[in-house]
């Protein structure tokens, strides 16, 4: 028995030569496809690949395969499509629920290099709040969402794809340049903006606050990481965000980030759709392409942690 997707992985290092170079086009890292085509060669009992210099170069009975192979892969695009024109590999709409932040920052890498791999597919995204999107997810008006764990939601499962936490962020025209101190009384006397009341961020915020007896004098909630940011680039309060949502900002030099000094402000996003609903392989991809995605907007000093993908987690087809 052939598994499809070690196949998938086989074709495509035969094509670029190279297990790095695989890892890329598939958007994963290159250990998962050594370990693809170890499966792959202990399941067939032959060497797949010689390594040549810095080329990975097809056995003898690597040629064979990728004959037939190529043939295999032609025949499963063939069967979706019969059994349901609008799967992945036929024409399809693909809607995505994702909030502001990541509709403004890593999702529109995203979303092109998902076209590129998916063109007979049409994309769009629907922005909205946390509310919203799981409602569109759970209704099937959104096929998946990436988007903070969800709370309370016995209908929908949510797949881990990375951790970020929240930092300090304020103008560069106030005095602090390091980890400042919650006590200290000019500290406490700025506004602290934050993201709006009974969100899962908002909660986040308030417990952190609680815990460290930080009672600040302003408080202001706004409806958008956006909204929060132009208020404090204007030197009009401080917030707490992560990193990579001002990574532009805090690049540029108009906002400063400081650390908190807590692991008590650190956040799940993921995948989220409903309840027994199969991945395949246009979500995989998605899924994939959002973890490289991400890391292109880590800022030093603030690591974003990502969770390994099980590549075979869903069952697949045998041949």
């Amino acid at each position: 028995m052939i598994d499809t997707r070690k196949l998938k992985v086989f074709l495509t290092v035969a094509d670029c030569e190279s297990y790095t170079a695989a890892a890329r086009k598939l958007s994963t890292v290159q250990s998962t496809i050594s370990h693809a085509i170890h499966d792959l060669e202990e399941d067939l009992g032959c060497s797949l690949f010689q390594k040549i210099g810095k080329r990975m170069v097809l056995t003898d009975e690597a040629v064979s395969l990728l004959d037939y192979g190529k043939k295999i892969e032609s025949l499963m695009e063939e069967a979706r499509e019969a059994v349901n024109p609008t799967c992945h590999w036929g024409k399809r709409r693909f809607t995505i629920g994702a909030s502001l932040s990541a509709s403004l920052t890593f999702i529109p890498e995203v979303l092109r290099e998902l076209n590129e791999c998916f063109p007979k597919c049409t994309t769009s995204v629907v922005t909205g709040n946390a509310p919203e999107i799981m409602t569109g997810v759970r209704s099937g008006h959104l096929d998946i969402a990436i988007s903070l764990e969800p709370e309370h939601e016995p209908q929908l499962d949510f797949k881990p794809v990375f951790c970020d936490e929240m930092c300090w962020v304020l103008s560069p025209l106030m005095p602090w340049t390091e980890k400042p101190d919650m006590n200290d009384v000019a500290f406490k006397s700025q506004r602290f903006i934050t993201f709006c009341q009974d969100s899962y961020t908002c909660r986040l915020v308030e417990s952190f606050f609680k815990k460290y007896r930080f009672t600040p004098q302003s408080l202001a909630y706004m409806g958008s990481m956006e909204a929060i940011k132009a208020f404090v680039k204007l030197g009009q309060g401080v917030s707490l965000m992560p990193a990579w949502v001002a990574k532009e900002e805090i690049d540029s030099g108009c906002l400063r980030a400081l650390p908190t000094g807590s692991d008590d402000l650190k956040r799940r996003w993921g995948i989220t759709h409903r309840k027994g609903q199969l991945l395949g392989d246009m979500e995989e991809t998605f899924w994939r392409l959002c973890q490289a995605s991400i890391h292109n907007k880590s800022i030093e000093g603030y690591p974003i942690k990502t969770f390994p993908i099980k590549i075979y987690e869903q069952p697949v087809a045998e041949i």
